[in-house]
């Protein structure tokens, strides 16, 4: 039986980190656009590696040392819930503008899918996902982005669903997106202004981590699902 999640309102973005593999890069890159730190668990030790301090720590716990359980406990919100990991707890718990997530994809095949099924679960949600090359988030029913000429993007569905496009080079207007038929991996942009449309909230989008500004910025003018 899940449990629901106590509620944690920012003003503005915040950053939450995981327990998985984070380069300085990857850090250093999220905390550029907040200053607003959440550990995931175990993830609150990669904060502390890098200099700063959570402030917040959500999950079960069990992967935190003694010494920061006594140390930030009035930061500390423990939620045993087994039927969820703590990436979903720490996300149902947190209402910001946006949401960057650090420390979750590494290089498992299985944490990056759990990472997609996050973002499928919470399409209201501004929620950008991270690694050191790619940036994922839920693309909303209607998207704009300005990317370089010839960017990568990479469209993947998790139902079957329809699009339309403006600026890629292969243009989905005709395609019948389905998860074990038609994607969209690997497409490129003709045009630095590209508009996308989409049928339902089951759209992972992935682009170079490059456009993170880009991103963040005009995902926070657009409607979500």
């Amino acid at each position: 039986m899940s449990i629901a999640p106590p509620q944690f309102n920012f003003e503005n973005g915040v950053a939450l980190v995981g327990g998985g593999i984070c380069t300085p890069a990857e850090f250093h890159s999220v905390i550029k656009h907040t200053s607003n730190l959440v550990g995931i668990d175990g993830g609150t030790q990669t904060i502390i590696d890098y200099g700063f301090e959570p402030d917040l720590i959500v999950g079960d716990l069990d992967s935190l040392s003694e010494e920061y359980l006594k140390k930030y406990r009035h930061k500390t919100i423990q939620i045993l819930d087994q039927d969820r990991t703590d990436l979903d707890k720490a996300i149902g718990s947190i209402n910001a503008p946006f949401l960057l997530t650090v420390g979750v994809l590494g290089d498992r095949v299985d944490h990056g899918l759990g990472a997609c099924n996050i973002l499928l679960k919470y399409p209201q949600k501004n929620l950008l996902i991270l690694n050191n090359s790619d940036l994922c988030f839920l693309a909303p029913p209607k998207l704009g982005l300005t990317l370089p000429l010839k960017e990568r993007i990479s469209l993947f569905p998790f139902k079957k669903m329809r699009g339309k496009s403006v600026g890629l080079n292969w243009e989905i207007d005709e395609i019948y997106f389905d998860p074990a038929g038609m994607t969209g991996i690997s497409n490129y942009c003709i045009d630095t202004n590209i508009q996308m449309e989409f049928s339902s909230p089951d759209m992972i989008v992935i682009v170079p981590n490059s456009n993170l500004p880009t991103v963040i910025g005009e995902l926070q003018e657009t409607d979500f699902w």
